[in-house]
Formats: structure tokens, sequence, C-alpha cells
């Protein structure tokens, strides 16, 4: 079964906790022009496999954005990580200043095909793409040595 892509309304409410605040992190590699195939370059959470293998085929000074909360977790490991690597980006607080949903469903948005995923749903709490630091505190399991990185 093909699932339908989400509106914007609904995407901006998956992506939106109990408390009303948006979720992250996301990171735009790149400018605002979409590929037509591809959408925009984004990676959901913090996953450190997609981010090396984006930056990899990206220019050192390629703009990023990075779009989470700067006292959460994965956002601070995202920003951990780009800091490691030498690449100069902007924190857009969500919590501050939420993306319309207009403009989380362009982010989100691949042509021809839907929405960006995964997002995975536990009893409530979504976690975006494979951020396994989220996962492992959604589930109340340790991360492993190989995970904590």
């Amino acid at each position: 079964m093909i699932a339908q892509p989400l509106a914007p309304d609904e995407l901006a409410a998956l992506l939106t906790d109990s408390n009303g605040q948006q979720i992250g992190p996301l990171t735009k590699l790149g400018g605002d022009e979409p590929d037509p195939d591809f959408g925009l370059n984004v990676v959901l959470g913090y996953d450190p496999i997609r981010l090396s293998e984006r930056l990899a085929n990206e220019p050192q000074d390629v703009p990023i954005t990075v779009y989470g909360h700067p006292t959460e977790v994965s956002t601070e490991r995202l920003m951990d990580f780009l800091q490691l690597r030498g690449r100069a980006f902007h924190l857009r607080d969500i919590g501050e200043e939420p993306l319309p949903p207009d403009d989380l469903h362009r982010l989100l948005s691949i042509p021809k095909s839907g929405n960006r995923s995964p997002y995975t749903d536990v009893h409530g709490t979504v976690v975006l793409g494979y951020d396994v630091p989220r996962l492992s505190e959604v589930l109340g399991v340790p991360l492993t040595a190989d995970e904590s990185d």
C-alpha cells in the first residue's frame, strides 16, 4: 500500500509535540531552489551517516541551516557534528520561530513521490529520520558504544 503524501497542515501536525512545539532537528544543505526530482537537500533528525553522505557531495562553503531547539540533545549533537567537520551553519530556533506549515512542507517534499521520511511514532512522540540518540531516549533504551558517536 502506498501512502498519500501529507498535506502541509497534516505534516505540521505530525511534527508538533504534545506541548505545541515543532520537533526537530532538520538540516537543509544548499539554497532554496529544489531539485526537480529530489526536492531540497534535507536530512531528518541527527543522522550522521546521511549527513556525511550529503556533505561529501557539497562544497565546503555550502549554506547549511539547522532547524532545531538549541538545548535539545539531537540538535546539540548535530551542531557538534558540523563544527567538528569545520562546517559553518545557521541555527533557526524552531521553539522561538517555528516553520509555517507551507515552509515545512516545502522542506520535506520530494517531487513526484511525496514526503521525506521516515517518521517514527513511539506512543505519540515522533522521531525524525534515523536519529538513534532520540530513538534511544524515547524508547528508554541505552545506546550501545557504536551508537553513541
